[in-house]
This record gives structure tokens, C-alpha cells and sequence, in this order.
């Protein structure tokens, strides 16, 4: 059996990593990262705060007796809920506009991507009703040459994002390079 001494007689044995493939970089570069607008969501951030508030207001004015506490927590907790799975649904969308596609990417723990390739887009279109024009929000409608419909909703900016697509459609890059990850 070997003892203490013997062990630190020999140097220990240097353990080699594996080498890595070098990265390989992508010639495809991000021109825009894209989720829901907050304004978007501002009648549900209302509603949320006006729940909290109203949870409050009824802790420190005793209107209902015994329950005034109970009733009061709960009304605050589901105007936090509300708040906080507001923003989670806004958050849970994005988009990634590159020189070449659109990707479109769903989800959390599991994320769903899904690209289209510019130059398959046939025409792109915006939609804002009265309210979405005052707030400066808005949907970006496109259709593929296949007939595929893809809708970027309740965006900031919509028509700035349009102009975008629109300019790179124009720009006639009709190669693919390796797909990037994001």
C-alpha cells in the first residue's frame, strides 16, 4: 500500500482537456431584437395597480369586520399577479431581425424558434387602431410567398420596423449563412 510519501514523490498527472472546435461566426448579424411593447399591456398595469390600492385601502379602513384583513391581502396579491403575469406573457415573444430572416423565438424553460427567410417575404403591412396610434404601438403583419402569415404583435415603433424588412427584402441578399444562435 502506498503511503503519504510515496504519493508526493511523483508529480500528478496532468489531465488534458478535450480541444474545441474554434467558433465558427456568423455572417448573419442582428439588426433589431424585438418583444411586446410595454404600453401595450398599460390597461392591465392599471388594473393591477388599482387592485393593490384598493387591497390598501381596505387593510386600513376597516370596512368589513373580521374579514377586512383577509379580503384586503387578497385583493393586493391578485393585483400583484397580475402585474407579474403580465409581464411574464409580454416577455415570453421575441423576434430577431437579421439581414436574412426573421426568427422567431417562444417561450421560457422551452423555447419554440421559428425562422422565415427574407426573401421569401412577398409584402409586409402595419395595423393600428386609434389607441395603438396614440401610444405608438402596433402589428406588423407579413406574408411569404407560400402563403405563411406572420403577425409581430403590439410592437413599439411598427412602421419603423416595417421600413426595416422592407429595405432589407429590397437589398436582394438571397443567401443563407450558417444559422447563429440566440
Amino acid at each position: 500500500m502506498k503511503t503519504a510519501q510515496d504519493r508526493s514523490q511523483y508529480p500528478p498527472a496532468r489531465q488534458q482537456r478535450p480541444q474545441r472546435a474554434p467558433k465558427q461566426k456568423s455572417k448573419e448579424r442582428k439588426l433589431m431584437k424585438i418583444s411586446r411593447a410595454r404600453k401595450a399591456n398599460f390597461l392591465k398595469y392599471i388594473f393591477g395597480i388599482i387592485l393593490i390600492g384598493a387591497g390598501i385601502y381596505l387593510y386600513y379602513n376597516n370596512f368589513l369586520g373580521t374579514w377586512n384583513s383577509t379580503i384586503s391581502i387578497v385583493v393586493m396579491v391578485i393585483g400583484v399577479l397580475v402585474l407579474i403575469l403580465s409581464e411574464i406573457v409580454r416577455l415570453k415573444l421575441r423576434y430577431y431581425i437579421t439581414q436574412y430572416r426573421i426568427i422567431e423565438v417562444r417561450g421560457y424553460l422551452r423555447k419554440n424558434k421559428h425562422a422565415v427567410r427574407l426573401d421569401h417575404v412577398s409584402s409586409a403591412e402595419t395595423k393600428q387602431n386609434f389607441l395603438n396610434r396614440m401610444f405608438g404601438v402596433g402589428n406588423v403583419i407579413l406574408r411569404t410567398s407560400s402563403g405563411e402569415r406572420i403577425e409581430i404583435q403590439k410592437i413599439d415603433d411598427p412602421l419603423r420596423l416595417e421600413s426595416i424588412i422592407i429595405s432589407e427584402m429590397k437589398r436582394g441578399q438571397r443567401h443563407m449563412p450558417p444559422a447563429g444562435d440566440y
